[in-house]
């Protein structure tokens, strides 16, 4: 129950991340102000060791919101989607880590249109459906992984909602179990 920096038993700790996650037993971090679209993961079960370099099946890792060769969009989320998948999102595309980037997985594109809006801007539900918010709209995805998500809000969404300035303003989001709803703060 206590709260303390993570010091490297090997590597180095990737520093201003301020997107954590976890993941396959793994800390993920992100949004690092210097590299915005890189994604960094401890060794799996090991959250002090940071070397990328290692070439087992457990070792750290780091990597890109981009195809070959480009440079990715910023990291707005890294949201855990069941033991098999995990979303990525930016600002205007989605992504999708499946199982394990040094155990055969892999990183697919699902949007080049649809992005996350923030950190906070998403929830599951009961079923594990994800919930988000993105620029403009309310979108779902159902439990499992790979499917593309639906907007579900386009059409009735305030126009507060639409079009968010998120260095101005956070959106929270989270699911209410007794009135099966979700709550958008």
């Amino acid at each position: 129950d206590t709260l303390g920096l993570v010091v490297a038993t090997a590597g180095t700790v990737p520093t201003n991340c301020w997107i954590v996650a976890r993941y396959r037993d793994r800390l993920i971090l992100g949004g690092d102000r210097a590299n915005p679209h890189l994604i960094y993961a401890s060794r799996q079960g090991t959250p002090t060791d940071w070397d990328d370099t290692a070439e087992d099946d457990q070792a750290a890792w780091t990597l890109s919101t981009a195809d070959a060769g480009a440079i990715g969009e910023p990291v707005t989320a890294i949201i855990p989607h069941g033991d098999d998948c995990c979303i990525i999102g930016a600002g205007s595309s989605l992504w999708t880590l499946r199982s394990d980037v040094t155990y055969g997985g892999s990183v697919d594109n699902l949007s080049r249109s649809i992005g996350i809006l923030d950190y906070h801007s998403y929830c599951h539900d009961s079923e594990g459906n994800l919930w988000f918010l993105g620029h403009d709209g309310l979108y779902f995805m159902s439990a499992g992984c790979g499917d593309r998500p639906l907007s579900v809000s386009r059409e009735r969404l305030p126009e507060e909602l639409i079009g968010i300035d998120r260095s101005a303003t956070t959106v929270t989001m989270s699911y209410d179990c007794r009135d099966r709803g979700i709550h958008l703060v």
